[in-house]
């Protein structure tokens, strides 16, 4: 899957859609990520913000990566 992320949201958004078709309850990711639940359920419901740190152990987890593209700026 690849899926291009512009804002936080995006990126909260693809790392839950790939959780759920992974199969992967809140739980089950706790204990293979070692975030709680209630911080990664927060995430999705914008309560909270991730951490850098927090996300890479949940994207390590869910066997996601993060990629940074240079993309031009748009013109004004």
């Amino acid at each position: 899957m690849i899926r291009i992320a512009h804002t936080a949201d995006d990126v909260i958004g693809a790392v839950d859609e790939a959780r759920r078709d992974s199969g992967v309850t809140l739980l089950e990711l706790r204990e293979l990520s070692g975030v709680s639940a209630s911080t990664v359920s927060g995430w999705t419901t914008g309560a909270r913000a991730p951490r850098l740190p927090e996300l890479l152990r949940v994207l390590e987890a869910l066997g996601l990566e993060v990629v940074i593209q240079h993309r031009p700026r748009a013109k004004k």
